[in-house]
């Protein structure tokens, strides 16, 4: 995965880091509500579904965008993320084929590999390791605020956006302190 870059000198993979909010977890019953996406450099990309009409649209742009990455890193995405957006995907007849073409790297998988901590989530791994994440808003609130949105609420939007840039800049800055065990663990991600 590593190439010369303009200079000649060796440059590392393009990786992202990604997160789906949804109005649940499983694909037949809920659907896609927002997706975001940080790339290594901190550009945060967010892709609200603002009416469900529109799921369709930000799922084929979400494709689009994951295939500019050698590598995107999710936290419980092998569980959630990918299969969900596979199975929307197909719902909405679009070829989900490029989604597992992706490398892709669950975090909360790797962590429960190599770490020993009392729950394997975010928050408790985020907090191990010294980093701070905004625990105001849950993503189980996400449903509700997406309903919200829906009505024309204030602040619906604004806080489904902030709690997915929160959980993203969270699971990135856990990448930075894990990336050491994942380049021993994992050379072939050549990090």
């Amino acid at each position: 995965m590593r190439k010369k870059g303009r200079r000649g000198r060796i440059v590392g993979p393009r990786i992202c880091f990604l997160d789906l909010e949804s109005t649940g977890i499983e694909a037949d019953v809920a659907m896609l509500t927002a997706v975001g996406l940080v790339e290594e450099g901190g550009r945060f990309i967010f892709l609200p579904v603002k009416k469900p009409e529109e799921e369709r649209h930000v799922i084929r742009e979400t494709i689009k965008l994951l295939e500019r990455y050698d590598i995107v890193f999710t936290w419980r995405g092998k569980d959630f993320d990918i299969p969900f957006l596979i199975s929307r995907a197909l719902k909405h007849r679009i070829d989900p084929t490029p989604l597992m073409r992706i490398m892709h790297v669950d975090l909360a998988e790797f962590a429960r590999n190599v770490l020993k901590l009392s729950k394997n989530n975010l928050y408790t791994t985020s907090r191990f390791l010294g980093v701070r994440k905004d625990t105001t808003l849950e993503g189980s609130d996400m449903p509700q605020k997406y309903l919200q949105s829906l009505t024309g609420k204030g602040g619906a939007w604004s806080s489904i956006r902030r709690h997915c840039h929160d959980d993203l800049k969270t699971l990135q800055a856990v990448y930075e302190r894990l990336k050491p065990l994942l380049r021993v663990a994992r050379p072939e991600l050549a990090l």
